[in-house]
Order: structure tokens, then sequence, then C-alpha cells
């Protein structure tokens, strides 16, 4: 299934319009439940659900978030119970449940980690 990643996430933001472009950015992602919009009039915010069913990926950009004056995003993760981990972060990130500063490239990756994810 093809999904409109974050068509919400930087719509008509002049600010970075030309660095990062989700709205362009089409991905076969057979894992991707779906894809919640969450934004309020400061921060676009994306909620990605996972079809694992393990962990849910928060996308925001916008006033006051890590690195959106450098037209960068910031992701948090969330586990099966709703509490933020950091799991899937590597290790000079570890012990700090938001990540922020992320290019598009590395936002997706992050997605790809997180929704093909099996337990042993």
């Amino acid at each position: 299934m093809i999904y409109h990643l974050g068509v919400s996430i930087l719509e008509n933001d002049d600010m970075t319009n030309e660095i990062i472009k989700f709205e362009n950015s089409l991905l076969d992602l057979q894992f991707i439940d779906h894809i919640e919009d969450m934004s309020d009039y400061l921060i676009k915010r994306a909620r990605v659900y996972f079809k694992n069913n393990k962990f849910e990926l928060s996308i925001v950009y916008g006033f006051g978030t890590y690195g959106s004056n450098n037209g960068l995003l910031e992701i948090a993760i969330f586990d099966k119970d709703g509490n933020m981990t950091d799991f899937f972060y590597e290790d000079e990130y570890k012990n700090n449940p938001v990540l922020g500063y992320l290019t598009k490239e590395e936002v997706i990756e992050y997605i790809k980690k997180i929704g093909s994810y099996k337990e042993d």
C-alpha cells in the first residue's frame, strides 16, 4: 500500500518548503496501519501507527521543537502501553525519549526500523 507520508507535517510551511517535502515523499510502507494528523496552529504533528501494534511514532515540527529552526524534525516513540521509549535509538541517544534535529531521511529510517520490528 502506498501512503502519502506526513502530508500535514510541512504543508504550506514557507520556512522549510524547499528543505523538506514530506508531501512529495511516497513510500511503500506495508507495515504502517495508518497515520493520524494531530496538528494544531503552532505545531505540525503526525502519529504513525504500525501494523505490529508494538509501537507508535510521533513526528513533530514547529514552534519550539528540536530542530525546527533548521527545517528539521523531532520524534518520540511510544510503546503499546503509551509510554515513551528509547528502544530504537543509538546508544548515544539512550535515556532521552525525544529525539530532535532529524532529517526526513532519518525519520524514514526510524519508521522502517519500528515497522519491521519483530520480537524474538
